[in-house]
C-alpha cells in the first residue's frame, strides 16, 4: 500500500474509533467527513442539544508530537467556518456548539495478507 493510502487507512481507523467513543458517551453521529468550500469536519455529533464538530487526529506514535498538536489556529478557524456553513445549510437548531479534537494513538497495527 502506498504511503498516502496507508495514512488514509490509519485516519479512517481513527475516525471509526472516535465515532465508537462518542456513541458510547451517548452522542448521535450526524455526519462523517463533511466537506464544504471552507474545509472538512471529520465528525459531527449531537448530544442533549449540544452539537460537537470534531477533528480526529490519529497517529501511530509520538515522533511528531501529540496528535492534537497538528491542530493550529488556522485549522480551528476553518472548522468554525465549516460549522457555521453546516448549521446554515441544514437549518439545525441546537442549544450550543463546540469545536473538539479527539486524539487517537494506534500502538499496534497488524497487516493480514490473504
Amino acid at each position: 500500500m502506498k504511503s498516502g493510502g496507508w495514512n488514509k487507512a490509519i485516519g479512517s481507523a481513527g475516525e471509526d474509533l472516535a465515532c465508537r467513543y462518542l456513541a458510547e458517551k451517548g452522542y448521535e453521529i450526524l455526519e462523517r467527513g463533511f466537506r464544504c468550500r471552507f474545509g472538512e469536519i471529520d465528525v459531527i455529533a449531537l448530544k442533549n442539544g449540544e452539537m460537537a464538530f470534531v477533528e480526529v487526529k490519529t497517529r501511530t506514535g509520538r515522533t511528531f508530537g501529540y496528535p492534537a498538536d497538528a491542530v493550529d489556529h488556522t485549522k480551528l478557524a476553518r472548522m468554525k467556518k465549516c460549522a457555521e456553513y453546516y448549521l446554515m445549510m441544514t437549518e439545525r437548531v441546537c442549544g450550543s456548539v463546540r469545536l473538539d479534537v479527539i486524539e487517537v494513538e494506534i500502538r499496534h497495527i497488524q497487516r493480514v495478507y490473504r
